[in-house]
């Protein structure tokens, strides 16, 4: 009996030494799994909450145009910021304060020209003035006290004006005589210079059915102006055949030639200022259809004369000589007037012939 219970203290003992090492050994392995933190699940501690300011992107916008004085660009976005209830109250009062003084600005605009035109009629330029007025006057966007007071000035500046518009209408009554004036002078001077162009053309037509007779060389212009006299005398006798020294020739009686110096001669046209060369053209294209040209010694007591005729389409010239008696007055006449008759037949023939 002794020995059983001795048996089983000694049991219990084993087993209390035992379940001591046990506690033991498991303590001692507990500790380096805690130490080495390995497989260990911990439990996430909560994070403290971090307060997120809020922020209106059209607000800001706003406040950005608004300090570029752009306000309707400002006013755009303070209504779409008033549309956050967290930023409603800010955006209406910058809504507020962007109208107020966009408002004001206009107002200024308007009263700047309004100014601008005061001025300009202070110092009497009444169109300047006028121009400012009217525009405002008739411009939708600005108030009505404004068009009202750009109506009054425009008013003014009207019966300012009635003067000058009475004379503005007198001068451009005037400038308009003038311009027809000046209208109806050129059609004048184009219609003259027409008929003298053709009054020139014919006669350089004539010039080229006439003989022309140059002018005799001569020793002395006493003797030249008598050769002239005489072949003028004796054209015009022979127009009248019982006056002829001689038998006139039958195709004198029908007609006679003109002669150059019965016609007047050809000058320049001056047409608006600038100078219409008719001389030399009827020089060059006029050539006549017979030609006289000669000369007269009457230095000697015998005189001599001669003449040359060339007609336009003939193949020789005609040269006629004669003795002129100079000492007697009588007789030289006499001489002078057969010779120019003798010229005046031989020069028409070759005039018909041509």
């Amino acid at each position: 009996m002794l020995a059983m219970i001795r048996e089983a203290r000694t049991r219990r003992r084993s087993v209390a030494t035992m379940a001591l090492c046990l506690a033991v050994w498991g303590g001692m392995g507990l500790h380096g799994q805690t130490k080495c933190r390995c497989n260990v699940v911990h439990r996430a501690r909560p994070k403290k909450p971090v307060k997120v300011e809020h922020v209106n992107a059209d607000l800001e916008m706003a406040k950005i145009y608004a300090g570029m004085k752009n306000w309707p660009e400002a006013e755009t976005h303070y209504v779409l910021a008033a549309q956050d209830p967290a930023s409603r109250k800010e955006a209406l009062a910058g809504l507020a304060e962007v109208r107020k003084r966009f408002n004001a600005d206009k107002l200024a605009g308007e009263a700047a020209a309004l100014t601008v035109a005061k001025s300009y009629a202070d110092r009497d330029i009444q169109p300047e003035a006028e121009k400012l007025y009217q525009g405002s006057a008739t411009n939708a966007a600005v108030s009505e006290g404004t068009r009202g007071a750009a109506r009054a000035g425009l008013a003014k500046a009207l019966d300012a004006q009635e003067t000058d518009r009475l004379f503005a209408s007198i001068k451009e009554w005037t400038e308009r005589v003038k311009s027809s004036m000046e209208s109806l002078f050129w059609v004048i001077a184009l219609l003259l210079g027409f008929f003298l162009a053709c009054t020139a053309l014919q006669a350089i037509a004539r010039r080229r059915k006439l003989i022309l007779l140059h002018e005799f060389k001569s020793s002395s212009d006493e003797a030249s102006r008598a050769l002239s006299v005489t072949l003028q005398h004796a054209r015009a006798r022979m127009q009248h055949p019982a006056l002829a020294p001689g038998r006139m020739p039958g195709f004198l009686l029908l007609t006679m030639p003109t002669f150059s110096d019965e016609l007047e001669p050809i000058e320049d046209l001056e047409l608006g200022g600038s100078k219409i060369p008719f001389a030399a053209l009827a020089k060059e294209w006029g050539r006549p259809r017979v030609q006289i040209s000669g000369g007269f010694d009457a230095g000697k007591p015998a005189g001599e004369i001669f003449a040359v005729i060339e007609a336009k389409r003939a193949s020789e010239q005609i040269y006629l000589n004669q003795a002129v008696r100079t000492q007697v007055p009588a007789q030289q006449q006499r001489d002078l007037f057969d010779f120019a008759y003798d010229v005046i037949v031989k020069a028409s023939g070759a005039y018909v012939d041509a």
